[in-house]
């Protein structure tokens, strides 16, 4: 018979699935009720799902469109940026160019002229004085090695005075006065006939000018003869670079392969020029990347160096006075590079971007370029804060115009899905709760697309359920039935157990188990005591893990004659341990299944006495 208490919870859903679970139409909801309902409704969840896919599409297009427009901008920055450091190194080639020409026309000049001193003192001012770059030159002149020149020639030097006049300056001819001691003379001797070296910047201890110096070495017949110089003034260097920047939105600094300032904005070009940069770095901590970056394009051009100086060059460059080791080590590579003619034209080293520059105080783009002949590192930085700007009010202009693109596809596709689908689905939902199934008949037959075709399933699904029910109260009653007959079976089978049970535990004989592959299933106590072991020894061994060798052999072969037998077997087996030889009598025989199948071996035995 059918339990009462389920016959209860079949009537209980069946009442639950009949009785409707909104309020009738004629009860008025609850405000707070029914505000819940309609947030939990279809069209409310399927609107605020459109309005976040749509708030997530206009951000991801806003933030792609910027990240576009802005790496736009900074390619377009950066090659502006680019053609401006360009432009500046170019002018700045052409002035030290020209410069480079008249030291070495000056250098031929006084080979040729080098025993008419006098003939120089007026051709080697006219020299100087070039109108095109008269503000520039602050002098230069001749210095004869005095180890060369027999009888001892003097120094032809000139500067120009504060009317802007080349006057002739007689302090290098003093006895105490010893140029050719100085850092800028001894490096020039190693350099080849036609190169020009400019040196670190200094001040001139006579004319108290604040200058760099081009220099070249003079030769006869293959002899040192001197050096030639020309000195510009930074003071002016700063005024031609000032002149031609007018155009550039940010600023440019020169330093020499010193890492000395040779050329800077007002705000760092002080009457202290030359000024190291490491130390502006140090003042300035906004400076940091920029020298950061200065060290690592100098190791790239160290180790590109190709240093081909003979050793007393190298050791006579260690010890020049005034120069510090790593200085020396730096006019080694510079005239490594001025012997081999690299670079052959203005070189860009890098290009980086600094958050917050120093000097605008905005975000702004630098580059280095490496300048021919006198490798001078040129700085160009522009500010970028108006790019971004730019990029954020086009990006800000495109976001708006897709705020009403979504807002207007939005709506309408709000209406398209209430109209075609959530109506459809909400009617369908009212039918099923107040179980009117007739309605969603007539739905199906209405409509022919997939609203449609789900009410029509619905339907069906229904009338299956309604079978399905009765069938499943008859198998809940076979279902019992069946139970009760298992529990009798278990009850039974227990009773079997401890039968077994009993009878493995009294019976004086041992009684054992093997499986087809001789290890121990079952072992009664009296097994256990023979063979002096624990039962948890014994289960899951084999007779080669218990016994001797000899011994295990033999019982092995006996369960395989046992098991090749439909009867059972008797063996007088021998088992030698440590209480001496004992001799058993042992009857083996297969254990079957259901299918008849042979699925273990069994064996009952007991000790005997051998005969004599």
């Amino acid at each position: 018979m059918e339990n009462p208490a389920n016959q209860g919870k079949v009537v209980k859903s069946e009442q639950r699935l009949a009785t409707p679970t909104i309020m009738n139409d004629q009860e008025p909801p609850q405000v707070a009720h029914y505000w819940r309902q309609w947030l939990r409704s279809l069209p409310v969840k399927i609107s605020l799902i459109q309005l976040v896919v749509a708030l997530v599409l206009l951000l991801l297009t806003w933030w792609i469109m910027l990240g576009i427009q802005r790496q736009q901008l900074m390619s377009q920055e950066l090659t502006v940026n680019r053609h401006l450091g360009q432009l500046v190194v170019t002018r700045l080639h052409e002035v030290t160019a020209q410069i480079n020409s008249l030291v070495t026309s000056l250098s031929s000049l006084a080979e040729l002229e080098q025993s008419h001193p006098q003939q120089l003192i007026k051709l080697v001012p006219a020299l100087l004085d070039l109108e095109s770059q008269k503000q520039l030159i602050a002098g230069g002149g001749i210095w004869p090695d005095s180890l060369a020149q027999k009888p001892h020639r003097e120094a032809l030097f000139w500067s120009r005075n504060h009317l802007g006049q080349l006057t002739r300056v007689e302090g290098y001819n003093s006895p105490d006065s010893n140029y050719q001691s100085e850092f800028w003379y001894k490096p020039i001797k190693m350099l080849p006939t036609g190169k020009t070296l400019w040196f670190k910047a200094y001040q001139n201890p006579l004319t108290k000018e604040t200058m760099v110096t081009a220099s070249s070495a003079m030769w006869f017949d293959h002899s040192y003869m001197g050096a030639t110089t020309v000195d510009i003034s930074l003071k002016h260097l700063n005024q031609f670079i000032d002149a031609g920047r007018a155009d550039i939105p940010g600023y440019v600094i020169v330093i020499d392969p010193y890492h000395q300032i040779i050329a800077a904005p007002e705000s760092l070009a002080s009457n202290n020029l030359p000024r190291s940069f490491n130390t502006l770095a140090d003042k300035e901590s906004g400076f940091h990347k920029l020298w950061q970056k200065l060290k690592q394009v100098d190791m790239e051009q160290a180790a590109r160096a190709p240093l081909q100086i003979k050793s007393e060059h190298r050791a006579l460059l260690n010890h020049l006075q005034g120069l510090t080791q790593d200085e020396s080590l730096t006019t080694q590579s510079l005239l490594a590079n001025l012997a081999n003619g690299w670079p052959k034209s203005p070189l860009e080293l890098t290009s980086f971007t600094l958050e917050k520059d120093p000097l605008l105080g905005t975000r702004a783009m630098a580059s280095v370029f490496l300048m021919p002949d006198t490798l001078w590192q040129v700085i160009v930085v522009t500010p970028l804060d108006t790019l971004v700007k730019e990029a954020k009010g086009i990006a800000g202009k495109v976001g708006l115009l897709l705020v009403v693109i979504q807002f207007l596809a939005l709506t309408m596709l709000f209406w398209l899905l209430h109209r075609l689908l959530v109506s459809p689905l909400s009617r369908m939902a009212q039918a099923l709760y107040q179980d009117k199934p007739e309605q969603l008949e007539i739905q199906a037959s209405k409509r022919q697309d997939e609203i449609g075709k789900l009410a029509g399933a619905i339907v069906s699904r229904q009338q299956q359920l309604e079978t399905a029910l009765a069938s499943l109260e008859a198998n809940h009653l076979a279902l019992e039935q069946q139970l009760a007959v298992q529990q009798e079976s278990k009850k039974q089978l227990n009773r079997y157990r401890d039968l077994l049970q009993a009878l493995m535990e009294s019976s004086p004989n041992m009684i054992f188990v093997k499986d087809l592959a001789g290890i121990y299933q079952m072992v009664n106590p009296r097994y256990c005591q023979i063979v002096a072991q624990e039962q948890r020894q014994i289960i899951g061994h084999t007779d080669e893990d218990l016994y001797e060798p000899a011994d295990a052999s033999r019982f092995r072969q006996n369960d395989e004659l046992a098991l090749s037998s439909a009867e059972a077997v008797t063996f007088e087996e021998v088992l030698s341990d440590h209480y001496g030889t004992r001799h058993f009598k042992v009857t083996k025989f297969p254990i079957r299944n259901e299918h008849d199948e042979v699925i273990a071996i069994g064996g009952i035995g007991h000790e005997v006495i051998p005969k004599n």
